[in-house]
Order: structure tokens, then sequence, then C-alpha cells
């Protein structure tokens, strides 16, 4: 099943949200980045947290034009042999209606 667009429709922007299972809606102020990977160790590269914790990469789509409405840009971060991840807060908790749950390998 397809996730609807937070936002609305328009050109869109992938956030991954790495960790456990989400239970109804995320958060406020939870850590997002564009770094899409399943990769356990350059997850923990790009966030700086332990592989250990990501059960599960939580994915929401976004209408980029209205991304500053949901989310905060915080930062970029960069890892040598890693492409450069700007890295998101939401400001309000995102409901399930709009995230997309992967288990990690």
């Amino acid at each position: 099943m397809v996730k609807p667009t937070l936002g609305g429709n328009g050109p869109s922007i992938k956030l991954f949200h790495y960790g456990a299972q989400i239970q109804g809606s995320v958060r406020r102020h939870s850590y997002w980045t564009d770094f899409e990977s399943l990769k356990k160790d350059d997850i923990s590269r790009i966030t700086g947290q332990p592989a250990i914790y990501f059960k599960f990469r939580t994915v929401v789509i976004v209408n980029h034009a209205k991304i500053d409405t949901y989310f905060k840009n915080v930062g970029t971060a960069m890892k040598p042999g890693l492409p450069a991840a700007n890295e998101y807060r939401n400001k309000d908790e995102v409901s399930s209606a709009f995230l997309d749950a992967l288990p990690m390998p």
C-alpha cells in the first residue's frame, strides 16, 4: 500500500527514521535524515548512534515545498566514503498514516 504524501501532492522528498519499530505516531523532535541505506554500519556512521539500535527503517514522503512546515533542517552530516546527508527534526508528531516501516536486515 502506498502511503499518502505529507503536505499533499507535488515534488517530494523521502525522509528516514532509523531505530525501533514505531507504534502509532512519531514523537516531536525525532531524528530524520535523507540518507537512505539498509547497512547498519553506514547508518551508524551518519547518525552517530550504535548500529545495535537499528531494528526498523521508517519512511515518510514529504511535499518538498512544505517540508519547512513539518520539519526543521538541523544540519548536514558528512562522513568519509558516504554522501552528505541532511538531518531533520519533526516539528509535530507524524501520524502513522504517513509512515511506512521496513525491518532492517
